[in-house]
This record gives C-alpha cells, structure tokens and sequence, in this order.
C-alpha cells in the first residue's frame, strides 16, 4: 500500500535507473519493495517498471528471471515474497532470453518455479520451455508436466492454447505431489505393464458414469492384473487421497488453496479407480474405502465448498454397482450424513433402486442395510485370538475395543502375541470399531428423523431392526427401556398383532428421574409404555394393538 507518494517515486526512480544500469542483483530487492507497496498490482504508474524490463536486453532479462527464480526458491515457502515474483513474472510476461548454454540454468530455475503453482497463466511460456527441454533431449519433470496438465483442464483458454501439448506428455501417468499418486507411482516400475495402462485408462474417466466401452476395456485389464492383485493395490492408493500435499504448491491467497483440493488431472484418475473397484468381487474393504472417499471428497474446502464433488459421485456410483451387504450399508450410512445436494440425489436413487429391486420401502432397506460388525449381541462381542480375548463393547456412540488375557485379567495395550500371529485379525478389528463409530452416529440421525416420519412397524419387526439389532438395538434400547440394576431393561411384549409406533410424546418429570417404563395396561389386547425423562420433553415407542 502506497502510505507515501514521495517514497513510492523515488523508488520507481532507483528501479529505472538499475534496469538501465543492467543491475539484476541489486534491481530485485527494490522490485520486490514495490511490489509489497503496489500490494503485486502493475498497472497504473507501475507498469512504466514492466514496460523498461520488457524493452531491456535479452541478455538482462534472462539475468533478471534467473535471479527472480533463485530468490523465489531461497525464501521460506507460503511467504508473501513468494507470490510477488510470481506475480512480477506473469507481467513480464515470456521475456526474451539468450540462446546460449548459459540459459539453462536460467531455464532450469523457470521448470522448478513453474512447478510449484497449481495454474501457469503464461501458457506460451509453458509451451517455450518445454519445447527447448524435449529438443535437448531432456525429459519433463514430473512436476512441470503436472502445472501443464492443471492448466490445460483449468485455465479458460487452457485446452485451446495446451491442447497439442498435453496430449504429448503421457509420463508420469500420473500428477505427482499427492500422497496416493506417488505411492502408485512409486509401485509402478516393480509392477507389471497393465498396471500402467490401467491407471493410464482411470485417468480417461471424464464422464459422469462409465461407459459400457470404458468398462469393457476397465475389466479387460483388471483381468490382466487380476482382480484380487487390483483390490490389494486399488485400496491403499485411495485411503490416501486427502492427506496432506507431498509438494505444496503455491497459495496466491486471492484464491481457495490449491493444497486443501484435489489435483484436477488426477480427480479423473480417482474417478476411474472408483469405477474399476466396483468391476471386482464385493469385499468389504472394497466399500469401506469407497465411502471414505466419498466423504473425503466432500470436505469443505473455504473459499471453494466441497473439495471434488465428481469424485464423491463417483464413489456413490461404484458403491450403487456392488451387489453386498457392506456396499448397501454404506450407501444407507452415507445418506444420513451428505448434504451436497449433487450426491444426495444419487445416494437417494441408489437406495430407491435397491429398495424396488427388493420390494420394499425406502425405510425398510435403510433398516435392513445396517450391519451388526461383528457384534453378537446388543452392543457386544467377544474375538478369541490365541489364549488372548478381544472384547468390543459400546458406549453411547463409541465402540471401544478392549483386551483380557489367558487368566481374565484386563490389559492396558493389545498384546504382543497378537501382534504377531494375528495381524491380519487384528486389523479387522479395528476397522469395525471405526465403522462401528461411523454407523452409531448415522443410525443416531436416523432414529431421530423417525419422529417426524411417524413410522409403524410390526412389532417383531420393530424388535429385530431396532431393539435387538446388535448396533442399532445400543441406541434403542436407551429409547424404550428402563434403568435397573446398572442396565438397560427392555420393555414387556404386547400381543403378537401390535404395531409399534417409535415415538409419542412424554411428559416433564421433575429433574433426577431416570427412564421407567409404565406398567402394562388392564386394557385386553394391548400394552403400552412412555419412556419418562428429566428435564426436557422426550419422546418413546408406544406399542398398538391392530387386531
């Protein structure tokens, strides 16, 4: 900001002055000066300073872009420094620089600088150093060629101007700078070369679903890698989308952050992985991971809103293809929890569709979808692995794994036998605590809602889904219940033909009254109950009798 017209002149003098001297080393601290007084805005008086640089020297020039560049690289990354000499660089311009040798060092530091921004709006520069680097001989950084590709997707003009040259950089596969992408890219050269061409054909998936083309030629080489060989490599490549940036790219502030997205080239690789997950044998983690990417991609990134919405979709959309327990229990868990209306809608169709496939509501397939994770009873299970017990239990809306060793006796840390020969169990176990954790807040969502849709069931129904659910019956049994003895009791039945009603009004009790249940009624032919509290006003089933 300028605070002082006499200081701001005299500091364009001294900048003239050096671009006529050819000074680049001492021209570059007053510019980047005037570029925190201008707040990197060159029009004005200031385009004067552009317009001396752009008439100067070829020879100073380059001089000037090097040491720009080598400044920029010098500083600590995120500073405001950083952003002015982008700034200052795309004003100059594609300034001119000398054809000799001597300019690849300059070129070499422009690659790097280039490759730490998430969009070049230069494209001719972008077009000018990757011609001189292919006709040297030289191969493209992994880097630049991922600024070419973002800019190519992103940029207004960016697939007329970058066009023909995005379709010529077919290495790396991939963008690097994300964690899954470099792990993939990592794997590759240990793996066979379908794994090349099937993360090559992910990256094609530009669509909103995949096209029967796509997936003819998605599992002919799933059929190549095998498709237990793709599930053991698929899966840990997607937990990792999300994770932090392994190259931060440049933040220019005015904008949302370009390291809190995703990379755009690579959201079209991600959307291909979902789909061909969803051409392989159902298996449990196969869904799990689908559903984390889904909410992965719908974080809320400020300045932006969700991060990829065409990859959650994508997740939805495989999720809808896989015919298994798991896959449904997800797509139920994920409509209780996604608000982008874009996905909700395809989370609703999905379940509509496997409701009329099934012949039922729309409410009877959330309730049939929840799975019990291994728990045996209400809230419990017991794992033997070896001489060691593993014990998951609920509490409230946690689920809480637990050990006891040979004699009964609790233990603080899972025990080293286990570690060793159960692994594989171990790790089981742990996924179903954080899917059990997941599900308990979903179901809790959804049981409140069930106020408003004043739902009946049959009441063996009503006890199967609800009370004596392993998972869901923790949440119902705190609903109908009554307090005795340090534990939940459940309710007496009514007659076989009742419908229960999941919620009537109770009235205020005075502050310190637990949960009860009121005695049957003498009333022939049915029973009924309402769950008391303190203080607030709660609601409780109530059971009918429909003969």
């Amino acid at each position: 900001m300028i605070e002082s017209p006499a200081e701001y002149a005299r500091l364009v003098r001294e900048i003239l002055a050096l671009i006529s001297a050819e000074d680049a080393d001492r021209l570059v601290p007053e510019l980047l000066a005037l570029a925190e007084m201008v707040d990197d805005h060159w029009g004005w008086e200031h385009r004067k300073v552009i317009d001396a640089v752009r008439g100067a020297d070829e020879r100073f020039q380059g001089r000037l872009v090097h040491v720009l560049a080598a400044r920029y690289h010098a500083l600590e990354p995120g500073t405001g420094a950083r952003r002015s000499i982008v700034a200052l660089l795309g004003n100059l311009g594609d300034v001119r620089m000398p054809a000799e040798d001597k300019s690849l060092d300059t070129r070499a530091a422009l690659l790097s600088l280039s490759a730490e921004q998430d969009v070049h709006y230069e494209c001719e520069q972008l077009i000018r150093l990757a011609e001189l680097e292919l006709a040297d001989g030289r191969e493209l950084p992994g880097e630049f060629v991922a600024v070419v590709r973002r800019t190519h997707l992103t940029l207004w003009n960016g697939k007329a101007k970058l066009g023909p040259l995005a379709a010529r950089l077919n290495r790396p596969v991939v963008n690097p700078g994300e964690a899954w992408a470099d792990l993939a890219l990592a794997e590759l050269p240990e793996l066979a070369p379908a794994w090349e061409q099937l993360l090559a054909h992910a990256a094609t998936a530009n669509a909103a679903r995949p096209s029967a083309k796509w997936e003819k030629a998605g599992r002919a080489l799933i059929e190549a890698v095998g498709p237990e060989e793709a599930r053991s490599r698929l899966v840990p490549w997607l937990r990792l989308v999300g994770r932090p940036r392994t190259r931060p790219l440049l933040n220019r502030g005015w904008s949302a952050d370009p390291n809190a997205t995703f990379d755009p080239f690579n959201a079209d690789a991600l959307r291909g992985l979902a789909w061909l997950l969803s051409f392989l044998p159902p298996h449990p983690e196969t869904a799990r991971t689908l559903g984390a990417l889904v909410e992965t991609s719908l974080r809320k990134v400020p300045g932006l809103g969700p991060r990829n919405p065409k990859v959650a979709n994508a997740g939805v959309t495989a999720l809808a293809r896989i015919d298994s327990e798991t896959a449904l229990a997800e797509l139920a868990r994920l409509a209780t929890r996604v608000t982008f209306k874009g996905t909700l809608k395809l989370l609703d169709g999905a379940l509509d569709a496997r409701a009329e496939a099934r012949g039922l509501s729309r409410e009877e397939i959330e309730e049939l979808a929840v799975p019990a994770y291994g728990l045996t009873e209400v809230g419990r299970a017991e794992h033997r692995l070896g001489d060691v017990t593993g014990l998951v239990e609920v509490h409230g809306t946690k689920a809480v794994l637990s050990w006891r060793n040979a004699t009964g006796k609790a233990v603080r840390s899972v025990p080293a036998a286990v570690r060793r020969d159960h692994a594989d169990d171990l790790k089981d176990l742990k996924a179903a605590v954080k899917d059990i954790d997941k599900m308990l807040s979903a179901q809790s969502e959804r049981l409140d809602r069930q106020f408003l849709a004043r739902r009946t069931w049959p009441y063996a129904a009503w006890r199967e889904r609800c009370l004596d659910h392993p998972l869901v019956g923790t949440l119902a049994a705190a609903s109908c219940g009554r307090w005795t003895a340090g534990r939940w009791a459940t309710p007496r039945a009514p007659c076989a033909h009742s419908r229960t009603t999941r919620w009537t009004a109770a009235p205020r009790y005075p502050s310190g009254t637990r949960w009860t249940t009121n005695p049957p009624r003498s009333s022939p032919g049915a029973t009924g109950w309402n769950g008391t509290a303190s203080p607030s006003r709660s609601s409780r089933p109530t059971a009918r009798c429909t003969c």
